[in-house]
């Protein structure tokens, strides 16, 4: 009958409403698996009891039967008399009822009774001793057919326990996912999506990033809360409420082979970011727009002048909602005063959203016919005095609705949705089509710029921190404030292996993020509680010099003829290092003393020289290309490695072969950063302060010092650095002992300390020469280290004054310093702060601490498959971190 539930019976069982209510158990409230239930210990049990009460209770029910059916029991008819007939789907129903509701009040009787008197003698010394004398004793090994280990056996049984708990706990902590049309508890539960609070602090004790511990420890824990009365779910149960909680918030970790067939796991960025948007701890303090200030008072990444007015047309902010009107750049717009301007440029200045829009005007528009063409200078920048600062709140009609004649045509139709860039020298125009692309490609949605800071970094997956096989990648979000995406929460991992290069990691990461640069992505924005469309782009990858160069294809700069990724320093042999003409170039300096001009490398000039090396490698030799390449200062690695493998296997050679002939897969003959969209290698790569200057400069400088002091001094100079007073600094302890004894293995804040308390510790021990240039060192570094810069223009000014300075006594010292690219970097430093900001941005310690995250999750893998067990321990992270920051709200 319609409407009535679906009801079945056996000997075993009663099935209703889709839920199987088993006659041995009498407390059971039904259990959506029959044969999960029949698996419990508890079922086994309560089985084999009623088994033998039904054979008790055989003979017993004879003489109640035979009573029954001879009585004069009025309510009792015949089946052929003329009354009403019992619907024989019905005959047993209200009998089972009755039995298990019996059954369930003999069950709540026997849980009172008096608990059955132990005969055991022993006590509980005497067990312990016995279990302690079963532990120590000699193990037998195992042979074929023999039992199972007992901690299998103990996982099974846990497991089994867990899963009888949630036959027997009722429905309060039952779990039900959101599609789920029986019920809606899950909306209404507190503790969605676990499955109930011990759930969640069962997840929350197994912990994440630097507080996970091991399953014997949480098996310990989880026993000893068990005494009292508090029961953790066993560590299989969270292992599989982690993944169920994942498949919800439609995480997964993403497998793909590189081009040497080495397997290669990692997170969505998209899903990342998505969840960011989503995530009420982090959209309300994230910027979408970035700001100017003309330079002044500069100290987060929305600040930059790449953000600003270095991207590409494609890849800049697109648009800006107006009263819910949306306005594009490179769209043409009406103001209040009825001019008609297209705008280039959005950003936020003085707290508001304004536009750098070209007015047009009478120059701007001429006639092809009856065609009406608008011309306007091609390649505009941020600075260019063609622009007008317009603020967002004069905008008023869109290109759709702009009256152009005075016969009433719109403008869109006079022109055909066309303007037309006109380029200097001889360059030929380009043709910008509006509607703006981005239009049609969010689907009318707002959107949202979010820009990445990318980073990797070779670490360690152990405890010793030795044998750095691990290459990581991780990123934060460029629109966060400094405080903010220096925290540990704001961190975000994306890959790691031990076995493949950071070219074969990059390639899955280096697709997705063009898919976000070129089409988007929906997400939610918590901040304006509505579906937006998002666009990202790489605005900046940080690392270290090695891991700079690799990703920039350039050579190894610690011995090379090319040391620098970002200029044209270059010598034909190792032994013209030692020439003035390199020591001039070294310093950027003439014959005379003044400015040299910098040749800056082009990354154009870079991914056309590497397809070009790859050209005569096939169409000469290997070793030509090799040449070649040292002469071009580039080095492809993922190329390089590639005819290696040609030359040397057969199967190198058809592997080879098969990628070249592709057009779609060619490009996966050489570094995925060469097709990253929106990225320049050689701009913004900046100039890492942590590498470069603490674990560089004033390493060089502090071994030099310590070294040069005798052993009978030393102790002299442990009591100078002791006597120091800390009390105006940001020091917890100066450590002298350490310092000295350890001079060769310090870290970064090691050499902070240096830095800050050298000028008054130092000057006993050093001569005239070597006083200058510390002097001049710590005079440096105050200001590379500004975290906040007021006047960027007079800042720039003075720091390179004191490079110029520290470099000039280095260099009079001992021109020997060249052999240290590092020292050449300094010179790069302004151009990558007036690209980016303070140079503390850029530092790399945020991700070198976040480090030991990666490999404390190491450490708790099984090592058989690191990469993707990492992998999956930073995807229940970000799941469990976005639920518990309130995103599964949203």
């Amino acid at each position: 009958m319609n409407g009535q539930a679906e009801r079945e019976e056996t000997d075993d069982y009663v099935l209703t409403d889709g839920k199987y209510r088993c006659k041995s158990c009498p407390l059971a409230t039904g259990a959506r698996s029959w044969a999960r239930h029949c698996r419990t210990n508890a079922h086994r049990l309560n089985s084999e009891r009623r088994a033998e009460e039904i054979e008790s209770a055989r003979t017993r029910g004879e003489g109640r039967n035979d009573q029954r059916s001879t009585g004069d029991d009025e309510g009792v008819r015949d089946p052929g008399d003329n009354g009403d007939v019992q619907d024989p789907d019905e005959d047993d129903v209200p009998d089972a009822d009755d039995d298990q509701f019996w059954d369930h009040i003999e069950a709540i009787r026997n849980l009172h009774s008096d608990p059955p008197v132990n005969e055991d003698p022993r006590t509980l010394d005497e067990d312990l001793d016995e279990l302690e004398a079963m532990d120590t004793a000699p193990k037998v090994p195992s042979v074929p057919g023999a039992r199972r280990d007992w901690q299998d056996v103990l996982e099974k049984e846990l497991q089994e326990i867990g899963a009888d708990d949630d036959d027997i706990m009722g429905p309060v902590e039952v779990p039900i996912k959101r599609t789920d049309v029986r019920s809606n508890r899950v909306n209404t539960s507190r503790w969605f999506p676990f499955k109930g609070k011990m759930d969640l602090v069962g997840s929350m004790l197994i912990g994440h990033t630097r507080s996970m511990i091991s399953r014997l420890l949480y098996a310990k824990i989880r026993a000893i809360l068990a005494l009292c009365d508090m029961h953790l779910p066993a560590w299989a149960t969270v292992r599989d409420s982690r993944a169920r909680i994942n498949q919800l918030l439609g995480s997964k970790v993403c497998t793909a082979e590189s081009v040497f067939d080495t397997p290669c796991y990692a997170l969505s960025a998209k899903r990342l970011i998505s969840e960011e948007l989503a995530n009420p701890q982090v959209a309300s303090k994230l910027e979408f727009y970035p700001e100017w200030t003309n330079g002044k008072d500069v100290y987060k990444f929305a600040q930059s002048h790449k953000w600003v007015g270095g991207l590409s047309r494609a890849h800049r902010t697109q648009m800006f909602d107006r009263n819910g009107t949306h306005f594009y750049i490179f769209e043409p717009a009406q103001l209040q005063s009825l001019d008609v301007v297209i705008p280039v440029f959005i950003f936020n200045y003085n707290g508001t959203l304004h536009t750098k829009s070209v007015c047009l005007r009478p120059e701007h528009i001429s006639h092809d016919g009856e065609v009406l063409k608008i011309t306007i200078p091609g390649g505009l920048g941020f600075d260019d005095d063609r622009l007008s600062l317009v603020p967002v709140s004069e905008f008023v009609g869109l290109y759709s609705s702009i009256i152009w004649s005075e016969n009433g045509k719109l403008l869109m139709d006079e022109c055909g949705g066309i303007i037309t860039e006109s380029f200097m020298y001889g360059l030929p125009d380009e043709v910008v089509v509006f509607p703006n692309p981005w239009r049609s490609k969010s689907n009318n949605l707002i959107i949202r710029h979010v820009p990445l800071t990318l980073y990797s970094d070779d670490t360690s997956g152990n405890v010793s921190k030795q044998f750095n096989k691990h290459i990581s990648f991780y990123f934060t979000l460029s629109g966060l404030a400094p405080r903010l995406s220096n925290q540990e929460y704001n961190c975000h991992f994306l890959a790691t292996s031990n076995l493949a290069s950071v070219c074969e990691i990059s390639e899955q990461i280096v697709s997705e993020l063009n898919e976000m640069a070129s089409d988007g992505f929906l997400a939610y924005d918590h901040t304006i509680s509505s579906p937006v469309w998002v666009s990202c782009v790489v605005l900046c990858f940080l690392a270290d010099s090695p891991m700079h160069a690799e990703i920039t294809n350039t050579p190894n700069p610690g011995n090379c003829l090319n040391p620098c990724r970002m200029c044209k320093l270059t010598v034909s042999k190792k032994k013209f290092k030692r020439t003035r003409t390199y020591v001039q170039h070294f310093l950027h300096r003439n014959i005379c003393g003044g400015q040299l001009e910098v040749l800056p490398r082009r990354w154009a000039t870079t991914r056309e020289n590497t397809h070009k090396l790859f050209a005569i490698a096939k169409t000469e030799s290997l070793n030509k290309s090799t040449n070649k390449a040292m002469e071009f200062g580039i080095k492809d690695t993922v190329n390089l490695k590639l005819l290696t493998l040609a030359r040397s296997h057969p199967d190198g050679q058809a592997k080879l072969d098969d990628l070249s002939a592709g057009s779609d897969t060619n490009w996966r003959m050489y570094n995925p950063f060469l097709e990253l969209l929106g990225f320049d290698g050689v701009h913004d790569t900046p100039v890492e302060i942590l590498h470069v200057m603490l674990l560089g400069i004033v390493k060089y400088l502090a071994r030099d010092l310590v070294g040069s002091v005798p052993a009978a001094n030393r102790d002299e100079l442990e009591g100078r650095l002791r006597s120091f007073s800390i009390s105006s600094l940001n020091i917890d302890s100066v450590k002298p002992e350490y310092l000295i004894k350890h001079i060769k293995s310090l870290v970064g804040r090691d050499f902070k300390i240096l830095l800050q308390a050298g000028p008054f510790f130092l000057m006993g021990f050093l001569s005239p020469e070597k006083q200058a240039i510390w002097l001049a060192l710590c005079k440096l570094a105050p200001l590379i280290f500004q975290s906040r810069i007021g006047d960027m223009t007079q800042y720039l000014v003075d720091l390179q004054a004191h490079i110029d300075i520290f470099l000039y006594l280095m260099i009079k010292s001992t021109a020997q310093w060249v052999h240290k690219p590092k020292l050449h970097m300094l010179l790069h430093l302004p151009a990558s702060i007036e690209r980016f900001g303070p140079a503390t941005l850029c530092s790399t310690e945020k991700f070198e601490s976040y480090n030991g995250v990666l490999r404390n999750a190491s450490i708790h893998s099984n090592r058989r498959a690191p990469g993707r067990d990492i992998a999956k321990t930073f995807e229940t992270y970000a799941s469990h971190r976005f639920v518990l920051s309130g995103g599964g709200d949203s």
